[in-house]
């Protein structure tokens, strides 16, 4: 994902961009591909926010995910706190952090699930959850019919003499 724009933005935004992007090219091929996705997926709603806060609250509302998201806060906050030389210089170090961070919650199928729902809660903000049609109807099972076939039984033969037959 490459998050690119021709648009002014605020320096916290494409501070953020710009973090994200490195993370990502940083992440690719060292977990496993759904991960990415999933990580790529918060990346990209993360940017779409008018208020970075909003989307950071998304990820603070689990408990599983929290951690990311003071991540994220302290690392936006800090942008106010530093010149932008400076904060600019740390995005490597700061995606080293962030990867640590995100390789050992991903090894947790709870956070996996969590960081799924994080995904969705973006996608039914932004308006694009897939929603399946209801069933209008109940549909019944028929029992399959017994063949009417006229079938002698066998008469029954011992295991011995099954087996040296």
């Amino acid at each position: 994902m490459d998050i690119t724009s021709t648009e002014a933005i605020s320096f916290n935004v494409f501070y953020l961009n710009e973090f994200l992007n490195i993370t990502l090219k940083k992440i690719e091929g060292k977990v496993a591909k759904t991960h990415f996705e999933v990580l790529e997926n918060i990346s990209s709603y993360l940017v779409r926010e008018e208020n970075i806060v909003d989307g950071l609250e998304k990820l603070a509302k689990f408990q599983q995910t929290n951690d990311l998201a003071i991540f994220l806060f302290d690392m936006v906050e800090r942008a106010n706190d530093y010149g932008p030389k400076i904060v600019y210089n740390t995005l490597p170090d700061l995606a080293d952090d962030f990867l640590s961070l995100y390789a050992l919650m991903v090894e947790d199928d709870e956070c996996v699930d969590t960081l799924q729902k994080v995904v969705d809660s973006f996608k039914e903000k932004f308006g694009e959850i897939n929603k399946t049609p209801a069933i209008k109807t109940a549909e019944t099972i028929e029992t399959p019919q017994k063949p009417n076939v006229d079938e002698k039984p066998e008469g029954e033969i011992s295991f011995n003499e099954f087996y040296s037959t």
